[in-house]
Formats: C-alpha cells, sequence, structure tokens
C-alpha cells in the first residue's frame, strides 16, 4: 500500500514545525520528509533537541517518519562527497544524521545535493570513485536505515543522471543500505520510459518523489502521466513523497491531496 508523505522544507521558514506538521495532518498525509537543515539552530548544527522536536509532532498529529533528504547541503560549501579534504566533516554529520534516523525508527537518507557532488579539480571518474567510496561508508553505519543515491539531471550535476548509473554504484558497493530512489523532477537524461525503469530497476528503488518536471506541484491531472510508472512498480509499500519548489504551501497540499485521491482509485487492481 502506498504511503504519502511531504518534503518539509515547503513550509520553511514561514512555518513553525508544529504549524507544519499540523498542516500536513489536516490534508491526510501519512508522513513527513525532513530537511535536516530546517532544525539547525544558530550555528547551523543538529541541536540535540531535535528528536524530540520531531518526536513529539509526529505523535501529537499522527504522521509516520518518512526519512531525511537534502542531507549534506547546508552549511554551503561546508560538506562534500567527492572532496576527500571535506569525508570527515561530511562523515561526522552523516553519523548524526543516522542516529536521529535510526532513533525515529530508520527510514530513508535520500542524497541528492547537487553542489556536494562537484568538485572542479578533479575528474568525472575521481568523482564517482569518491562518491562511491563515500556511499559504501555511510551505508555501514545503517541499520534501520537506507543510504540513496538521487540521480540528478545534468541540469544540476554531471554525476548519476541516471536511475542506471545510480544502480551500478549499489550493485559495486554491495550493501543492502544503499540503494537509490526514483524522481519524477529528475528525470531529462533517462533513456527509458517511467514504467521500464520501475520493472528495470524495482528492487532498488526504495523511495520517489513525486513533482512535476519543472519541480512544481502536482494535482490529479497528472496522475495519468505517472500511473504507468506505479503499476509497474507493483506491490510498493514505501513512500512517495512530494518534493516541489513552490510558494504557495495550501495550493501545493490541495494539489496533492487530488493526486493522491485520484491516483488510489486507479490502482484498486494492485
Amino acid at each position: 500500500m502506498l504511503k504519502f508523505s511531504i518534503c518539509n522544507e515547503l513550509f520553511y521558514p514561514r512555518y513553525s514545525i508544529s504549524e507544519a506538521f499540523s498542516l500536513m495532518n489536516s490534508y491526510g498525509l501519512d508522513g513527513v520528509e525532513i530537511a535536516p537543515f530546517t532544525l539547525f539552530d544558530c550555528d547551523n548544527r543538529l541541536p540535540k533537541s531535535a528528536y524530540m522536536t520531531i518526536k513529539d509532532n509526529l505523535e501529537r498529529y499522527s504522521l509516520s517518519f518518512a526519512g531525511f533528504h537534502w542531507l549534506l547541503s547546508k552549511p554551503d560549501d561546508e560538506f562534500s562527497v567527492v572532496d576527500r579534504a571535506k569525508w570527515d566533516k561530511s562523515l561526522d554529520q552523516m553519523k548524526r544524521i543516522i542516529d536521529l534516523s535510526e532513533r525515529l525508527g530508520g527510514g530513508p537518507l535520500t542524497f541528492g545535493c547537487p553542489k556536494q557532488r562537484s568538485f572542479s579539480s578533479l575528474s568525472y571518474d575521481q568523482r564517482l570513485e569518491n562518491l562511491t567510496i563515500f556511499s559504501d561508508k555511510v551505508a555501514t553505519f545503517c541499520e534501520l536505515s537506507y543510504f540513496l543515491i538521487e540521480p540528478l539531471g545534468d541540469n544540476q550535476s554531471d554525476l548519476v543522471n541516471t536511475v542506471g548509473e545510480a544502480v551500478e554504484i549499489v550493485k559495486r558497493v554491495n550493501n543492502p543500505n544503499l540503494l537509490t530512489m526514483f524522481d519524477f523532477h529528475n528525470t531529462p537524461n533517462e533513456v527509458l520510459t517511467f514504467p521500464e525503469i520501475a520493472q528495470v530497476y524495482r528492487p532498488y528503488i526504495k523511495h520517489v518523489h513525486v513533482n512535476r518536471m519543472d519541480g512544481s506541484p502536482v494535482d490529479d491531472s497528472d496522475v495519468d502521466s505517472h500511473l504507468s510508472f506505479y503499476k509497474a512498480l507493483g506491490k510498493y509499500d514505501d513512500w512517495v513523497s512530494l518534493e516541489v519548489f513552490s510558494q504557495n504551501v495550501n495550493d501545493a497540499l490541495y494539489g496533492y491531496k487530488k493526486y493522491r485521491e485520484q491516483l488510489l482509485s486507479e490502482m484498486t487492481d494492485i
């Protein structure tokens, strides 16, 4: 059964955690996916209070933890998965995020972060090798959580532009806590169709971000173009999470509600 969540940076910083979670609950969402920087203290660090802040609000508004994403995006220029000089800080930050995730029951840890996979003084092959080694290290820290390599369009990064390229890293590392995910917005370089991606790479897809190609919110009119992907996934019981780059919170929530209702009505045979 599909579980529906939303990425919380849509609400940040205009809404408090409590206000955001309350709105999510009022629109019938099952969970929330969290960008760590929305929890940072004034020193741009995850505070010790982050666990209780999330836990208390999840319980208060009947939501589940749907993982973290934008894992190393802030502070700007402090973290990198390809620049080994920044690995100590980056791995320490990942350990803090993973510890928080594990205490919340575990979940997907989606690594997109285009800036953190770029480093001009290194070749593509060197960056790919470093990303692979870094991903292996992070996966070994996980028990209940999964480190997910997110493919990005080449308008954001030249490193890992398709689900197939992400899967090659996953196969090479061969750790069950390292997988990939699918984002409708990040598919400009895909050669396969949506259902073909789902069919070929189903064992490796642990999370889905839903949106339009331009990053705007979805509504019921988008179901026709997305439905074949979900049907090809088959018995998928992980998260479908709305990630959008929008300023109108209520319009995004309302459109997502209509999307979910239409999608579920079309999937009664799954």
